[in-house]
């Protein structure tokens, strides 16, 4: 069957689909308007639109009406929406012709030394971020999840794992926990085993044509839960070591997982390191606390150290305020500026050669020093 054209409108595509089962499916994978706008706006003949299930190394299986597993060299993450079509070969086959652009991402630095990007999931409207309460609770990496979460534009939702291992008063004292630092973020508890809380997150998130993603550590019960909520054995789990309750990389790709009537899922592997990425936004949405103190102090630069008149500093002293997220925010400050520190001179050293070739020297005799 010959694909329709799709760059007319979203309506007429979707209508002058044959199949009725097919515009179900494209409007389940979440399509809609804006991204039949962005489609057209790309003029590109002989094409249709398709949703990145799974990213392998140069490959990636994209759903559409036919789906299709195609080469890339585009840089393309789980969840975007892409346009794929004849290219330029003789070999007939469809390629990922351009990817359209995006209304929400999450992202992260590069693991390593260099300042780049890594999307870990596009196109998401919930973030759920998953910590198990079989061990204790990482503030500062539940800020640092936070941050990103914000920025990425998805609405960010704290979920405790795993509560049939803990009794009430132990859930109320994670609850309470994540709530001082989970600032205007609803926060759920379930258990994949007991099905507590279960129906309560689906109803809630797993609506028809919304995405929503899971990110948290290794460990955390992420593919357990996309299983219970899934009703199916969609993603392989296994056993956390019962001497640090750490997780092992069961998951070892992201994948979105299309729930039929229910709205669609990325399941994530545990990230070992979560730099930030361009979230001066999402920092300042995360502490909103120490954002809302600041505008208190005597100084507007105050930098909440030892000056005179911080009401930041006044809100510690008096017990409102935690130290150690005032020290957490300050840390994530300085990353971010070191960040674009990086950025600046990756530009300046594209646009002067010669910059470019004496910090080339510089880094060929550190080698030879080490």
């Amino acid at each position: 069957m010959k694909n329709p054209d799709p760059r007319s409108t979203s309506g007429s595509y979707l209508a002058s689909m044959a199949d009725p089962s097919r515009l179900v499916a494209m409007a389940e994978l979440g399509w809609d308007d804006a991204f039949a706008e962005s489609f057209t706006a790309l003029g590109i003949p002989g094409t249709h639109p398709g949703r990145v299930m799974r990213v392998d190394r140069g490959m990636c299986t994209v759903l559409m009406p036919n789906p299709v597993r195609i080469t890339t060299r585009q840089s393309v993450a789980v969840g975007d929406w892409v346009a794929v079509g004849p290219g330029n070969s003789s070999d007939g086959r469809d390629k990922l012709r351009e990817v359209l652009p995006r209304r929400s991402v999450f992202s992260r630095k590069q693991a390593g030394l260099q300042s780049t990007e890594q999307v870990v999931a596009a196109k998401i409207d919930t973030i759920l971020l998953v910590n198990a309460l079989d061990a204790p609770l990482h503030e500062r990496g539940i800020e640092r999840y936070l941050t990103l979460g914000w920025q990425s534009g998805a609405t960010p939702v704290m979920v405790l794992t795993k509560a049939d291992v803990c009794n009430d008063e132990e859930i109320a004292e994670a609850q309470t926990q994540v709530a001082a630092i989970a600032i205007d973020v609803d926060i759920h508890t379930v258990s994949a085993k007991t099905g507590l809380g279960i129906e309560r997150l689906a109803e809630a998130f797993l609506l028809p044509g919304r995405t929503t993603a899971l990110l948290g550590p290794s460990g955390a019960g992420k593919s357990t839960l996309v299983n219970r909520l899934a009703n199916a054995e969609v993603m392989s789990v296994g056993k956390v070591r019962e001497d640090d309750a750490k997780g092992r990389h069961t998951t070892t790709h992201r994948e979105l997982v299309v729930l039929p009537g229910h709205g669609l899922l990325i399941d994530t592997p545990g990230m070992r390191e979560l730099a930030l990425w361009d979230a001066d936004d999402g920092l300042a949405q995360t502490f909103t606390d120490i954002e809302e103190l600041s505008i208190s102090c005597r100084f507007a630069d105050c930098a909440h150290l030892a000056e005179p008149g911080c009401a930041v500093r006044t809100a510690i002293q008096d017990g409102n305020l935690d130290e150690a997220r005032l020290t957490s925010w300050q840390a994530l400050q300085q990353e971010l500026y070191v960040l674009a520190s990086r950025q600046m001179e990756r530009k300046a050293t594209a646009r002067n050669p010669k910059y470019r070739g004496k910090r080339d020297e510089n880094t060929q005799e550190s080698r030879r020093r080490h």
